[in-house]
């Protein structure tokens, strides 16, 4: 963050909404969110100005991503701009329902105006958080002479004081965030932001992080989101999306794959891509499965897109997922799954090659693997108490199975 070569440990904190950078065990900088923040990544905008390149912090909160620059010294960080989501299309009808409130909310026109609105909810359009705030006024009374005079009063009061302030606006929410590598797999190479949203969007960002590039409609909202790394012609990618339908769409190159779209069994609860070529999902039942997204595997034997490789059978619930990537230029990757039985399990592909115990009272509920102050190779862990543990591999451990010792 301050160009130093010392690498900091940002993390982001729900309860008190705030994002904050570490150097080691020392907390360097704070900053206040306006909304509980529910995911955060690093990437490097193409620079603008021809000055030194800085990554930029992007994290999503609410309807917006802040996107956040590190100062010059000491690593602390400081607000740049935000993006905010682009607003979505509301129903004709509830329209005219605010406009004629607007004009007017007497008793009549505030009983015909819930009527109207909860006959297009009950039809399945979509409506906005104003109009379900007004019809959710008195749903829970019990259906009586005296509740129902006061549920009409209420719903007045909520009427003219909304129905004067303009058109309804219909947002939604960010629910995941990924970074496509522009060109190449360095550590500093131009990179885009990928933001997905409660309504099945997937917003890809130029590469200023300046405006929306392209934007994939999937058919539901997206839980988690995966991008392939690995050297690559430009503009060539995998967007791996795990959505709330027990569904995995992708994109592939800029556009959406509707011929490779994988059935999940349960929910997932978690989604990584390895290699460039594979994306492993984790899911409720305690299962993790590898499935295909190019027509060869690492070995280059001929398989179909979609395909799955192997299934991991884990022996609790999974809490956590990240990707370990011990050597780059040999694009070592490793999944790791921590549980919630409180252990560490390290998988080069379907052979587990480390199993770390942690502390089953407080299992850990979030990982990073990457480099941390001078160190290549280090994993942060948090625990469910909101503490967290960094760990340091050795430089000469070995991942890839072959020696029971290692584990």
């Amino acid at each position: 963050l301050a160009g130093d070569g010392e690498w900091r440990l940002v993390m982001c904190s729900g309860a008190e909404r705030k994002i904050k950078v570490w150097a080691n065990a020392r907390l360097v900088s704070e900053q206040s969110l306006p909304d509980e923040p529910v995911a955060m990544r690093c990437f490097y905008a193409l620079p603008t100005d021809g000055g030194a390149r800085k990554p930029s912090v992007a994290v999503a909160a609410g309807s917006c991503v802040f996107i956040f620059r590190g100062n010059s010294g000491g690593g602390a960080l400081r607000p740049h701009y935000k993006f905010t989501t682009p607003a979505l299309p509301v129903e004709p009808r509830e329209t005219e329902v605010w406009r004629r409130l607007g004009d007017g909310a007497d008793d009549a026109a505030v009983d015909d105006a819930a009527a109207e609105l909860a006959d297009a909810r009950d039809a399945g359009a979509p409506l906005t958080e104003r109009a379900l705030e007004f019809l959710a006024i008195g749903e829970s009374f019990v259906e009586n002479e005296t509740n129902a005079r006061d549920v009409r009063e209420r719903r007045v009061r909520f009427a003219r004081a909304h129905g004067a302030s303009g058109p309804p606006i219909r947002s939604t929410s960010v629910t995941a965030l990924a970074v496509i590598k522009h060109v190449a797999d360095d550590v500093d190479a131009t990179s885009r932001l990928v933001f997905c949203t409660e309504h099945g969007q997937v917003h890809v960002l130029s590469a200023d992080a300046k405006e929306g590039q392209t934007t994939h409609q999937l058919p539901s909202a997206v839980a988690f989101v995966a991008v392939t790394t690995g050297s690559r012609a430009e503009g060539k990618h995998f967007i791996a999306c795990a959505c709330r339908d027990n569904r995995c769409y992708v994109v592939k190159d800029g556009a959406l794959d509707d011929s490779l779209t994988i059935d999940l069994e349960t929910p997932a609860c978690g989604a990584v891509a390895v290699g460039g070529n594979t994306v492993v999902i984790g899911c409720v039942d305690d299962t993790a499965h590898a499935y295909a997204l190019v027509d060869s595997d690492e070995n280059g034997k001929a398989i179909l897109a979609g395909q799955k490789l192997y299934t991991l059978y884990l022996p609790s619930s999974i809490s956590a997922m990240t990707v370990l990537d011990v050597n780059r230029a040999r694009r070592t990757e490793r999944v790791a799954f921590s549980t919630r039985d409180g252990e560490i399990r390290v998988y080069h592909g379907a052979a587990l090659v480390l199993a770390l115990e942690t502390n089953e009272l407080d299992p850990c509920v979030g990982m990073r693997f990457g480099r941390f102050g001078r160190e290549e190779n280090a994993l942060v862990t948090v625990a469910a108490n909101g503490g967290f543990a960094t760990r340091i591999m050795p430089r000469r451990a070995d991942l890839t199975g072959g020696n029971e010792n290692d584990r």
